[in-house]
C-alpha cells in the first residue's frame, strides 16, 4: 500500500455542516453581537433574522468554509453596517465623548444602583462603531485577533490598535463612575 493510499484512508471524512448545526451552535453569540453592535433590541432582532436567512441561503456552502465563525460574524457585521446605513441610526464617525462632558448628561448615565452590566452597556454606546465592534468581537464573542481582522476586513495591526483604543476609552468613560463608587464605599467605612 502506498503512502498516498494510507493518508487518504486515515484522513477523517469532512462532515457536512447543516444550517441547524450552525444555528444551534452560534445563534446566541450572533444575536448578542447584533444587539451589542446595534444598541437597539428591535433593530438587532431584524438584523439577526437577516443573518439567519443569509446563512440558510448558503447552507450548501457551509461545509466548504475554512472558518465558519469568522464567516458568520462577517455576515452579521455586514448586516449591521447595512442597517446603520439604511436606517441612519448611527454614524461611521462618531465623536468621542469626553467623560468630563458627561456631567451635563445625568439622565444618560446609569445611576450607581445599576448593575455593572448596565455601566458596560452604557459605556459601549459611547464608543465609535469601529471601536465598539472590535471590542465586542474580542471581549464578548472571544474571537482571536486574526478572526476579527477577517470579519472586519482590516489588518491585524489595525485590529490591535482599535482594541487598545477601545479599552483606553472605556477606562476613561468609566473612570468617573468607578471613582464615585469608590468614594461611596469609603464613606460607608
Amino acid at each position: 500500500m502506498s503512502i498516498l493510499t494510507t493518508i487518504v484512508k486515515t484522513k477523517p471524512a469532512k462532515t457536512a455542516t447543516t444550517f441547524d448545526e450552525v444555528y444551534a451552535k452560534y445563534r446566541q453569540r450572533l444575536y448578542v453581537y447584533c444587539l451589542q453592535f446595534m444598541q437597539n433590541r428591535e433593530i438587532a432582532e431584524d438584523v439577526f433574522q437577516e443573518v439567519c436567512i443569509k446563512i440558510y441561503q448558503n447552507e450548501a456552502e457551509l461545509s466548504k468554509k475554512e472558518n465558519i465563525a469568522a464567516w458568520l460574524f462577517t455576515v452579521a457585521r455586514n448586516a449591521c453596517l447595512n442597517a446603520l446605513r439604511d436606517e441612519k441610526i448611527g454614524s461611521k464617525y462618531v465623536e468621542f465623548v469626553d467623560p468630563e462632558d458627561l456631567s451635563y448628561l445625568p439622565d444618560s448615565m446609569p445611576t450607581l444602583e445599576c448593575d455593572v452590566k448596565d455601566y458596560i452597556e452604557w459605556a459601549l454606546k459611547q464608543l465609535p462603531v469601529e471601536l465598539r465592534e472590535t471590542i465586542v468581537l474580542r471581549e464578548f464573542q472571544e474571537l482571536s485577533y486574526e478572526e476579527i481582522a477577517k470579519v472586519t476586513a482590516t489588518s491585524l495591526t489595525n485590529v490591535k490598535v482599535r482594541i487598545f483604543r477601545a479599552r483606553e476609552r472605556l477606562r476613561e468613560i468609566l473612570a468617573p463612575i468607578l471613582l464615585e463608587d469608590e468614594q461611596k464605599k469609603n464613606k460607608k467605612n
